[in-house]
């Protein structure tokens, strides 16, 4: 009962602090503006506003359908930047950012779940260009025991989905 207690008053006091996402997401003129206040070792605002490869691809089905995240959603993007900082810093090698926000439309028409993490801002589609999807999952796995994030991790082929949902979520949709 007291750790529960203790879990949710030191969430309370995180989000009023000047470094907290929320606080860092109300006072930002722009995304970028807010992003730079985090002060990421790897990551910039440019990448987290990929827009995704269907958006640019003339015969997806979601050519055009994307767009940039609404102001509503940054602290939870700015959060989730901290943990991929975090899982960037520990795996030591480059994470490439495949898709993060998704509106509505473009979800729908790449046939992203209809309640996907994406649309909330809380997850982002991740590989390394020097390791496997494999390897890469197992760092995000012990950042989560390490209780750097709690949420989601998909395993896939060729990259890991990774959410910021708030109870753990593991799946291998390997083919």
């Amino acid at each position: 009962m007291f750790k529960r207690f203790y879990k949710w008053i030191s969430t309370k006091l995180k989000k009023q602090s000047p470094g907290a996402p929320e606080t860092i997401a109300s006072s930002a003129g722009t995304f970028s503006e807010g992003f730079q206040k985090l002060r990421l070792q790897h990551f910039t605002a440019r990448e987290f506003l990929t827009l995704g490869a269907g958006h640019y691809n003339t015969r997806s089905r979601g050519y055009g359908l994307n767009n940039h995240p609404p102001r509503v959603l940054w602290a939870k993007l700015y959060q989730l930047a901290r943990v991929l900082d975090e899982i960037r810093e520990r795996l030591n090698e480059p994470i490439k950012l495949h898709s993060v926000y998704r509106s509505e439309r473009y979800n729908a028409a790449i046939g992203g779940a209809p309640i996907s993490r994406h649309k909330l801002g809380q997850a982002a589609d991740i590989s390394c260009p020097t390791k496997s999807s494999t390897a890469l999952w197992a760092v995000c796995i012990q950042a989560r025991r390490d209780e750097i994030f709690e949420g989601g991790i998909g395993l896939y082929d060729t990259f890991v989905h990774i959410d910021i949902r708030g109870k753990r979520a593991n799946w291998d949709r390997r083919q």
